[in-house]
C-alpha cells in the first residue's frame, strides 16, 4: 500500500522522524492497542464515541474531518452480507477521505469496552438504542479541545502503519 505510506509520510514532522527508529524497536502493536485504549476510555467519558453502522455512518456523511479513528473488524461475518458489503464500503470511504482506519481482531473485546453501563452512562441514552448493532464499527470523534490521547493514538497509528506497510490490524486484550 505505497498510497498508505505517502499519506502518513506527509503526516509524520520533521521531529517524529527520529523516533521512527525507537518506536520500530519495541513492540509497535502493544503501543498501539495501549494508546486506542486509552483514547476510547476517555472518548467514552465525554461521549465521543459512536458504535455501530448507522450512528457511525451519520458521523462519517456529516462531518469526516472530526474523526479521529474508524475501528472495523478484520474479520466479517459472512453471514450477514449487507453488513459485510456496508463495512467495506466503509473502509473505501475512510481511505478515500484520508482517516485513519484500525483493524481488530476481536470485535467483541472493543464492543465490551465501548459499550454502555447503566452505571456510569446515563448521560447519554442514544448510545444504548444504538447498540443493539452489532456490526463491530466504532468511530472515535475528535475532542472540542487539544486531546494528547487522541494525538497520541494517531502519531502511534501513523507509525505502525509505517512499520507494518499497510493498515494495522491488532488483537485486543480479552
Amino acid at each position: 500500500m505505497q498510497t498508505c505510506k505517502r499519506k502518513i509520510a506527509r503526516r509524520m514532522s520533521a521531529t517524529a522522524k527520529p523516533q521512527l527508529r525507537s518506536f520500530l524497536k519495541s513492540h509497535w502493536e502493544a503501543d498501539l492497542v495501549h494508546a486506542l485504549l486509552e483514547s476510547l476510555r476517555i472518548a467514552k467519558m465525554e461521549y465521543r464515541i459512536r458504535i455501530g453502522l448507522s450512528s457511525s455512518l451519520k458521523i462519517l456523511e456529516i462531518d469526516p474531518s472530526s474523526v479521529v479513528m474508524c475501528v472495523i473488524p478484520a474479520m466479517r461475518a459472512k453471514k450477514d452480507a449487507l453488513t459485510h458489503l456496508q463495512l467495506t464500503l466503509i473502509e473505501a470511504y475512510c481511505t478515500e477521505n484520508d482517516i485513519r482506519l484500525l483493524q481488530v481482531l476481536s470485535p467483541e473485546e472493543l464492543l465490551n469496552i465501548v459499550k454502555p453501563s447503566a452505571e456510569t452512562d446515563t448521560e447519554d441514552d442514544s448510545m444504548e438504542e444504538e447498540f443493539d448493532d452489532d456490526s463491530g464499527l466504532v468511530v472515535i470523534q475528535a475532542a472540542s479541545y487539544d486531546n494528547e490521547k487522541d494525538d497520541e493514538l494517531q502519531k502511534i497509528y501513523d507509525l505502525a502503519c509505517l512499520h507494518h506497510n499497510t493498515r494495522p490490524i491488532i488483537r485486543l486484550p480479552s
